[in-house]
């Protein structure tokens, strides 16, 4: 059964530490898309979040691929809290990446960042069904 920590522990700390498989660490970061980790931390009630794929990299880069070991500990921030402004933050960083992928952009390209300003706008553009509209 999975450990439960107390409120009182988790607000004393800056990290939750969390002991992963390495080939899972492997896995997410050879993913070609953003990948992320999230923890529920039932004490608190609240997600925590980590971009994995980013933390491998800052870590061990291409290194953990040959990490021969089982298991390795992680540690995420307690201040990373999956919350609007979370959701927010990856939508734009996701939708960016697709937009340059679909533009052939590069990554200071002024029209990515115009779609990602305007995207409900072309997405209802895009959508729209041709509807005749009586102005009398």
């Amino acid at each position: 059964m999975p450990e439960t920590l107390s409120a009182e522990k988790i607000e004393s700390q800056t990290e939750l530490p969390i002991s992963l498989e390495v080939t899972h660490l492997k896995y997410w970061y050879l993913q070609p898309i953003p990948t992320y980790l999230v923890v529920y931390v039932g004490s608190v009630d609240k997600f925590l979040i980590l971009n994995i794929q980013h933390y491998v990299a800052e870590r061990w880069g291409r290194g953990v691929l040959l990490l021969d070991q089982k298991t390795a500990t992680i540690q995420v921030p307690i201040s990373s809290e999956l919350d609007e402004q979370a959701f927010e933050l990856i939508l734009i960083k996701n939708d960016i990446q697709e937009w340059q992928k679909a533009l052939g952009a590069d990554g200071e390209n002024n029209s990515v960042q115009l779609c990602r300003r305007d995207y409900n706008l072309i997405w209802h553009l895009g959508s729209a069904k041709n509807v005749k509209f009586n102005t009398d």
